[in-house]
């Protein structure tokens, strides 16, 4: 292709549809890397939903896919891991997640706070970023069964399986750690080409 076409198509000033539509390599790779992410989200939101939800520890069901949205914030840019977290945390409040609406603000809110403690103080990669998740995890589930008695959803006697249901989740940051890492991979970390 000629150099001053190339040029024309990157700037999108192509006559047809694909023309304007045109991506580089690295804006492709870019792209498919965040679909997986989606398609992977909506994948497990279901398994959490049909499977998961019927097996216990300590008669409290893991709840996993928070963890794959810290995890996916932790080993991504702040800024699309984030805008990512939010995209997902939506669409599980509006799918009828018990408080889905705070749900959304903790994983937000505890993926920025987590994510800047990581990249300012801790080092290394494996430990700090299944520490983050874990300590997100912990104050999510807190938080939901403190406001859970507070809203007398449940009671005080109810928190083994609280913290059944947080140890499931803890064991799925170590599961889902290479899959999320490797989908991570997919096409660089910059849009730009």
């Amino acid at each position: 292709m000629k150099k001053r076409t190339l040029n024309r198509l990157e700037h999108g000033q192509g006559t047809t549809l694909v023309g304007k539509l045109y991506l580089t390599k690295a804006q492709r790779g870019t792209l498919l890397k965040w679909v997986v992410f989606s398609l992977t989200f909506l994948l497990l939101q279901v398994i959490q939903d049909v499977i998961l939800s019927r097996l216990t520890i300590f008669g409290g069901c893991a709840d996993v896919v928070p963890a794959l949205l810290l995890l996916v914030c932790m080993l991504q840019e702040p800024a699309s891991g984030l805008l990512f977290v939010l995209i997902c945390s939506l669409v599980r409040a509006l799918s009828g997640v018990v408080m889905g609406s705070v749900s959304l603000a903790l994983l937000v809110f505890l993926g920025l706070l987590l994510c800047a403690l990581r990249k300012n103080h801790l080092w290394g990669e494996f430990r700090s970023v299944v520490l983050c998740c874990w300590l997100g995890l912990i104050c999510h589930s807190g938080v939901l069964f403190l406001l859970g008695i507070f809203l007398t959803h449940t009671t005080w006697d109810r928190y083994m399986t609280s913290l059944g249901g947080l140890l499931g989740s803890m064991i799925a940051v170590l599961i889902f750690y290479p899959l999320v890492r490797a989908i991570g991979k997919i096409g660089g970390s910059s849009w730009k080409a």
